[in-house]
């Protein structure tokens, strides 16, 4: 059962309904299970809408259009889906009546008196500031045992009626509740009934018994008033806010459900001639307005521009909108066309539903792109502008522009367009976001597929989603290019949005274009012969500043006459232009127009194809206007082509500078230019569409130059060339930087340099960067502008190594040495590795995204809640983004705790980009499960910011601070055979090490071969001594000079200091070595001395050429002995003949050279091995 009460505002809506009974027929006495049981509600108060709105779609069936979890709380039918649910709704009207209940204060006396049919319950209560009384109803026990028939025995329920009656003040009582118990309860059962109070300020409440009290035993069905409370209405009306409060039995949810309301929404400023349900304006409109509901963009944009309560109100006057475009742009979106289904549908409604502030120009730029459009302020009015039909404002030739001159521009090949996936809500799938397919055969045809995904603002209609596609393909594939000119007093004529017509001779390959030299109401005489023939069009430009467009009617010579009249007799001087069957005037929207100092305007437009809208509307097939008859595949090069120089004093010195210039060809409409200095590269000059360029601070040389022309269809010339001039300039290349240094940051490494002093032209810092430190495995990664000091290479790795160059390029294309030299190492640089700067970074990366907040961000209620999400948006600065996330929450008093999951990935509108999965919770745990139960081998600690796992494989790490608990070794270790171990214990086991630094040891042992270059301590190895060359008179024996070994260190044990040489004897010399060589010290004493072997023979006498390798003679270094020890030498030789020299050398044996002795001193601790001699 529904009933529906009118409250002022709104309604209040009650729906209820019932359930069946079961039965038995076992002849074993039966308890009927309980079927009264003590209910819960949830209340709950949703605001629908900042300001009036019209209320719900079916309001002879409101309950249709609420929904609990995306199911309708009544059908078509008038069935009920749930049970027991009480509404109550206002629609935002400035004077509407408060929400009963929403929220209350409640004053609860307890009563616990019976009531029978005799004697009823009566109370009366006052207070004018009274809202309502609650009247608690209970039966403890409730239920009926059977004493015959088959089923004697069995306790079954039992049926109480009773009513609630109110009377105001003295007077009758009326009745409000009627109610009854029935079912079985054996725990008791209370029911809750709230009596709103009518106004006054004392009244009545009585409850009736209706139902005789049973007078069988076996009947138990005595019926309590257990309490009455008076409750108190907060009474806030919150006007100018639509709201609804829903009052649900808890029994049929398991948490409070999500609501959705099918509404019609904000009632808004209309024009008062207009039927937004007919969508039509009937007469003229006066500029005044009507509050009603309508969904027609551009009165959509209107309200939030002007409204008071969420839009721009109080920065925008309704005075300061241009409202006449507004209802021009209005009536477009009300036309019907096709919806792609065989019906009509508006061409532009907005359905959408704003949740929460938003920057402003972002909101406005959403509502104006629902009808293609923008707005931009001009002329202390807000003027909203669309991309519609509309015919030329005015007319433009080479005439009326400053130095007949257009520059073109055209659209990068990326940005054609062949696909578009246009998401819409669709209604037909509770509004849930959908992706409309949309395809350019003929664009698919020649570019390929190339896709684009677009977010249709407000759109709720397959076919608009469809429309939407097909503009944005059809302008990308037919509006590709753009033109920029400069104007006088005429610049004034066309605003942002505006249509122009752009009759440039250059471009369409013929004069369309002129002034008039005499006009009559319906002929002009132009200043020119023209092409002119019957039957083509006619604009000119009239003086009250717009262009009117007539049809040719006859010709003679330059006198054009047309049909109808003109409005007005054109002026003379003024402009006109032809559109002809094979040739049309080039038609563009402006899109900016900029005032210069002298009086003149720079107008910037973008061409247009009026053909699209009817072949977006209608299926018209879009064919590319002729708007040149230039050859397409012809075009003849320029001609006296010269560079020349003159001076220009800048910066306090004088500079030399170079003009290029040369003749144009019929046709072209742009050049390029290149040049270049002795036997360097080409130089390019950026395209233009003048015939002189300059070239700033040139150096000495011999210039050459080369240009080419491209016509309107861009084909171009062949190159032309000027003569080889000599120039004189600046002299020598750019200089080298004088430093260049790095800094770590993360995941970037940042560049600083610093320019020499002296005077440059200098254009930009062209940086190299490799992987490895050699400069021919480099490449470019950046050309920095000058003067910038720094440079930041992004997008790297923690702990990346580079090496970099860089040099100087002037603006002439000259350039400076490398700094380094390209044969130098690189500047090294390397990426932070720091663990607490990376963290940083990257929480505040993740952080400040919009997922993090948003998974931060606390959900409104009480008690425990989950909630998921997803969005997937595209904004109009071309990023793109898709998130979705699940979070659970708990509330409790002020304490809410939190736990999610994120999952996003984005492409920013500077084309980075970034996905992510976000885990937000106090502990994070993999689970598996082993043998049957729960194993945590991972888990996340993030309230200590500690990662716990039982095991890991690590390809790579850098770890700030590390501990080992038990023992870290390699993969490859075998004990005593591979690897390496390193145990907590201390202990280490190393196969195969370099140690570079110092080596502190109290002992240790070597097996097989050590090699030292100096040891101190148990062994000194001091270098080999090498005698300079020497000749002496031949003695008994020869003295030798002293040889020292230093001793630093006092050891407490003895040494063994050892000497062992080589001996060459030249074939010439007339020598006899006896074998023998003695040490002596200081004092001439003899140490000890040593026999001279060669195979174990003792070497004597020694006259040929040979390498006699000596056994080593040694002495004892006592313990606690250091410092200098000296060691002199005699060599003992038999003399063949007196008065012979011989040559003592260390060099190898020459001419003159026949004798040498090489030595090496030894000392070790005695009883040691060293290289194979056992002392």
């Amino acid at each position: 059962m529904i009933k529906i009460e009118q409250r002022k505002g709104g309604f209040k809506v009650v729906g209820s309904g019932g359930g069946g009974k079961g039965g038995s027929n076992s002849r074993t006495p039966v308890e009927s299970p309980d079927s009264l049981h003590n209910t819960s509600y949830a209340a709950i108060l949703d605001v629908i809408s900042n300001g009036e709105v019209v209320g719900p779609l079916h309001p002879d069936q409101p309950l249709r259009d609420i929904y609990l979890d995306g199911t309708p709380i009544q059908n078509e039918d008038g069935s009920l889906n749930f049970s027991r649910v009480e509404t109550d709704y206002r629609v935002g009207t400035i004077d509407q009546d408060h929400i009963a209940g929403f929220p209350a204060s409640v004053n609860v006396v307890s009563v616990g008196t019976e009531v029978t049919t005799p004697m009823p319950w009566i109370q009366q209560v006052t207070g004018s500031e009274l809202s309502a009384v609650r009247v608690s109803v209970n039966v403890p026990t409730l239920l009926a045992t059977l004493d015959s028939g088959d089923n004697a025995g069995d306790r079954v329920g039992y049926k109480v009626d009773y009513a609630i009656d109110l009377a105001i003040g003295g007077g009758s009582f009326e009745t409000v509740v009627n109610a009854s118990f029935d079912g079985k309860t054996v725990n008791g059962y209370t029911r809750t009934h709230r009596i709103d109070l009518p106004d006054g300020n004392a009244w009545r409440v009585r409850v009736r018994r209706l139902t005789p009290e049973a007078s069988s035993t076996t009947i138990q069905d005595a019926i309590y008033v257990n309490s009455y409370a008076e409750v108190i209405d907060g009474k806030f009306r919150h006007p100018m806010t639509a709201l609804i409060g829903l009052k649900i039995d808890a029994e049929q949810f398991q948490s409070i459900p999500t609501r959705a309301y099918h509404w019609k929404g904000r009632v808004i400023r209309v024009p008062s001639n207009y039927d937004p349900e007919t969508r039509t304006y009937n007469g003229t409109w006066d500029g005044s307005f009507k509050n009603a509901y309508s969904n027609n963009p551009a009165w959509v944009f209107f309200d939030m521009l002007t409204n008071n309560l969420y839009g721009l109100g109080e920065y925008i006057n309704v005075s300061t909108v241009d409202r006449y475009a507004l209802y021009q742009i209005a009536a477009y979106c009300d036309q019907m066309v096709d919806d792609g289904m065989g019906g009509l549908e508006p061409r532009f409604v907005c359905n959408c539903f704003i949740q929460s502030a938003q920057d402003a120009m972002r909101v406005i730029n959403d509502l104006s792109s629902v009808f293609r459009g923008m707005a931009y302020y001009a002329d202390s009015q807000v003027v909203p502008v669309a991309d519609m039909p509309s015919d030329p404002v005015y007319t433009y030739t080479n005439a009326n522009v400053i130095d007949g001159l257009f520059e073109y521009s055209g659209s990068d090949l990326n940005t054609r367009k062949t696909v578009a996936l246009v998401s819409y809500n669709d209604p037909d799938n509770f509004y849930k976001s959908k992706v409309e397919v949309v395809e350019d055969s003929d664009g698919i045809a020649r570019y390929g597929i190339r896709k684009t995904e677009v977010i249709a603002f407000g759109c709720s209609s397959r076919g608009q989603a469809q429309r939407i596609g097909l503009y944005l393909l059809y302008t990308s594939r037919m509006e590709t290019g753009g033109a920029a000119f400069s104007v006088g007093l005429d610049g004034v004529i066309p605003q942002p949005g505006s249509i122009i017509k752009v009759a440039d001779r250059n471009r369409a390959g013929r004069h369309i274009g002129g002034r008039i030299r005499s006009a009559e109401i319906n002929a002009i005489v132009a200043d020119r012969d023209n092409p002119a023939k019957v039957g083509d069009n006619l604009t000119v430009n009239l003086p009250s500043g717009k262009s009117e467009t007539r049809s040719i009617s006859a010709i003679d010579e330059r006198k054009i006459t047309v049909s109808p009249n003109f409005s007005e007799i054109p002026a003379s001087q003024s402009v006109w232009s032809i559109d002809a069957d094979d040739l049309v005037t080039q038609q563009a929207r402006v899109i900016a127009v900029q005032e210069a100092d002298d009086i003149t305007f720079s107008v910037s437009c973008v061409f247009h194809h009026p053909g699209k809208f009817a072949a977006i509307d209608s299926g018209v097939r879009l064919e590319p206007l002729p708007v040149s008859v230039v050859p397409p595949r012809t075009q003849t090069a320029p001609s006296n082509i010269e560079i020349t120089q003159f001076n220009v004093f800048k910066q306090g010195t004088t500079r030399q500078n170079a003009e290029i210039s040369w003749d144009a060809p019929e046709y072209a409409v742009q050049y390029d230019a290149q040049w270049k200095r002795d036997n360097g590269d080409w130089v390019a000059i950026p395209r233009s569409g003048t015939r002189t360029v300059q070239i700033s601070d040139i150096y000495s040389g011999k210039y050459l130059v080369r240009v080419r022309a491209l016509n309107s269809l861009d084909v171009p010339s062949l190159w032309a060339y000027s003569d080889e001039t000599v120039l004189s300039g600046l002299v020598g290349s750019p200089p080298s930087l004088i430093s260049l240094t790095t800094k770590s940051e993360v995941m970037a490494i940042t560049l600083n340099w610093k320019y020499p002093s002296t005077p440059n032209i200098i254009s930009h810092v062209e940086i190299r960067s490799g992987t490895v430190a050699g400069f021919s495995s480099s490449s470019v990664i950046a050309s920095v502008p000058y003067p910038a000091t720094s440079f930041t290479l992004n997008g790297l790795g923690y702990g990346t190594e580079r090496w970099f160059w860089a040099r100087l390029i002037d603006k002439n294309g000259e350039s400076g040495g490398w700094y380094p030299l390209s044969t130098q190492l690189g500047v090294y640089g390397r990426t932070s590795s720091d663990a607490s700067s990376i963290l940083d970074y990257l929480e505040e990366q993740i952080t400040r995204g919009q997922l993090a907040q948003s998974l931060a961000k606390e959900l409104d209620g009480l008690g425990a809640q989950v909630e998921q999400s997803q969005e997937t948006v595209e904004e109009l600065d071309g990023s793109i983004r898709a998130n979705w996330q699940v979070k659970t929450q708990v509330r409790q008093d002020e304490r809410v705790v939190q736990s999610g999951i994120g999952l996003g990935a984005a492409i920013n509108a500077d084309g980075t980009s970034r996905s992510e999965i976000l885990l937000m919770a106090d502990t994070i745990a993999f689970l598996t499960k082993l043998n049957g139960e729960l194993h945590a081998p991972f888990i996340f600690d993030t309230v200590n910011d500690t990662a716990i796992l039982n095991s890991a494989i690590i390809g790579d790490a850098t770890i700030d601070f590390a501990k080992i608990t038990d023992t870290l070794q390699s993969t490859d270790y075998q004990q005593g055979l591979d690897g390496w171990l390193f145990g907590k214990n201390g202990n280490a086991e190393l196969n195969n090490v370099t140690v570079r630094g110092v080596v502190y040891a109290s002992g240790g042992e070597f097996h097989g071969k050590v090699y030292v270059e100096q040891l101190e301590g148990d062994i000194t190895s001091s270098d080999t001594f090498k005698f300079p060359k020497k000749t002496a008179t031949v003695v008994a024996y020869r003295d030798y000079p002293l040889i020292k070994v230093n001793i630093p260190k006092a050891m407490p044990f003895d040494r063994t200091c050892r000497v062992d040489g080589n001996i060459r004897i030249s074939e010439s010399t007339t020598a006899q070595f006896n074998g023998e060589t003695y040490i002596r010290d200081n004092n001439g004493n003899l140490i000890d001395r040593y026999i001279c072997l060669m195979n174990g023979l003792k070497i004597y006498p020694g006259n040929v050429s040979r390498t006699i390798l000596p056994q080593g003679a040694s002495f004892q270094i006592p313990a606690g002995a250091s410092g200098d020890f000296t060691i002199g030498f005699n060599i003992g030789f038999v003399n063949s003949g007196s008065g012979s020299s011989v040559i003592f050398t260390s060099s190898p044996l020459g001419s003159n050279e026949d004798f040498a002795y090489d030595f090496s001193v030894t000392v070790f601790r005695t009883g040691a091995s060293v290289s194979g001699l056992a002392i």
